[in-house]
């Protein structure tokens, strides 16, 4: 049985935000998370965050701020990562 292929997690972020009519911009003002972050989240460009504890808790709380399910859409993070999902036990 295929399973359906699942979206990556900044194109979940930018279906979010479309859904809700709202800019990077103004989730970062809404959030209090820089715009820099922000923008790395939406382009999937990782290596522009700090590190996944930090991260952690701007999905989490971007996640708040759309009604979205924080862990849901901290596991799509981790599935992107290779490195996250490597390390530790």
């Amino acid at each position: 049985m295929d399973q359906e292929p699942t979206q990556s997690f900044a194109a979940v972020l930018v279906d979010a935000l479309r859904a809700r009519n709202m800019s990077a911009d103004k989730l970062a003002a809404v959030t209090g998370i820089s715009d820099r972050f922000i923008a790395g989240l939406v382009e999937g460009s990782f290596d522009r965050l700090p590190s996944a504890p930090y991260t952690r808790g701007y999905v989490l709380k971007i996640a708040e701020a759309r009604g979205l399910d924080g862990v849901n859409l901290w596991a799509d993070y981790v599935r992107d990562r290779d490195e996250l999902r490597r390390s530790g036990r």
